[in-house]
């Protein structure tokens, strides 16, 4: 019985809830790229993309807050 399971199912739970969040939002999530620190997402909104980089770190509480907020502040710019 392998001992990673507690961290890889709150990273997949932590990406499941921003999936959700972004898709309440209103912007396409194009892909999602986990690497050993990282959670790499590009999203689509209206006629423009971009990649997010967040934490992958369970610990990070805010970060999905975070990574949101920056996410909104995009969508509202230019």
């Amino acid at each position: 019985f392998p001992v990673t399971i507690g961290p890889i199912m709150g990273l997949q739970k932590q990406i499941r809830e921003m999936k959700s969040e972004l898709e309440e939002l209103g912007v396409n999530v194009l892909e999602i790229e986990k690497t050993k620190k990282h959670i790499k997402v590009q999203i689509g909104y209206e006629n423009k993309t971009r990649m997010f980089v967040r934490s992958a770190s369970p610990s990070d509480h805010r970060g999905t807050l975070n990574f949101i907020g920056d996410i909104r502040r995009w969508m509202k710019s230019p």
